[in-house]
């Protein structure tokens, strides 16, 4: 009897132990959106996001790691639908809601400007450093602006937006192909601009003799600024789980080589390869000391 007693309670240690490692899984979601998410690419390249999230899976293999691709509107509503639900590429503010939580930062992106054809930014009234003030922009005009919807910018773009959205029509771009198809439709002159980082522009392609050339303004309120780059999960116990593994794999991702040239090939203008650094080692390395 007291041999069985033994066995069953080995037993049932063994189960729980088998159904926790079960239990295990991240579920990742992808949104098509070059140069972040490269999705059905016919080179077979992977983009930045893309990147990022392997080397996450793979220094996570107590995890069963699953990706679903959607569009950004739909993400709001799908965190709680997911035990957890990650998202490799959010910018590194405070929550929106209660309904996901963020890893530390790992990316640094050069800020949000102005992505117009040549025509209409040659319209722009600029400051002494070639930037245009978005907020005086507004005010002075209304702008068609193009907008991938469920996109945020950080928190001083979108309150220069949100106090002046009287001033802005705003275009909604939804589907599938959201920065592609945003990009498609600016050059079709569906509207005046869209609020972009610039190295999206050295990575989507463009037929340059049938469509307009598109060039990148700085925004004056966010020049010399960073954004930074976390994971976001569902906040959950599995959410706060999942991020406390992934906080430990990205204080060593950010230190691999194979990390860091994929930030070389996605986000570091060639010239201004001396600055990005600098704020990279400056952000990055401070964060994850105020974090330890």
């Amino acid at each position: 009897m007291a041999a069985r007693k033994l066995w069953l309670a080995v037993w049932l240690v063994l189960a729980s132990s088998s159904l926790s490692a079960a239990g295990q899984a991240i579920t990742w979601v992808k949104n098509n959106a070059p140069p972040f998410y490269l999705i059905n690419d016919p080179d077979g390249e992977t983009g930045f996001g893309d990147r990022v999230q392997t080397l996450l899976e793979s220094a996570m293999p107590q995890y069963a790691h699953q990706t679903i691709q959607m569009p950004l509107t739909r993400l709001e509503q799908s965190w709680e639908r997911y035990a957890p639900l990650c998202f490799a590429t959010m910018i590194s503010e405070p929550p929106l809601n209660n309904h996901y939580q963020l890893s530390i930062p790992y990316a640094v992106y050069l800020p949000h400007g102005l992505i117009s054809t040549r025509a209409f930014a040659r319209t722009l009234s600029r400051e002494p450093d070639g930037s245009v003030s978005l907020e005086r922009l507004l005010s002075e005009q209304t702008v068609n602006l193009g907008h991938i919807a469920g996109r945020t910018y950080g928190s001083r773009v979108d309150l220069i937006l949100k106090r002046h959205e009287a001033q802005v029509d705003m275009v909604q771009r939804v589907g599938a192909n959201e920065t592609a198809g945003a990009l498609a439709m600016l050059q079709h002159n569906r509207f005046d601009l869209i609020i972009e980082y610039g190295f999206v522009l050295n990575h989507v392609p463009s037929d340059s003799e049938r469509y307009p050339a598109l060039v990148f303004t700085p925004i004056a309120e966010t020049r010399g600024m960073a954004v930074l780059g976390a994971v976001g999960c569902t906040n959950s116990p599995a959410g706060h789980a999942a991020l406390q593994d992934i906080n430990v794999a990205i204080s060593k991702m950010v230190q691999s080589e194979e990390y860091l040239r994929a930030v070389s090939r996605w986000l570091v203008p060639a010239t201004e390869q001396t600055e990005y650094w600098r704020l990279f080692d400056e952000r990055i390395f401070a964060a994850m000391e105020t974090a330890q």
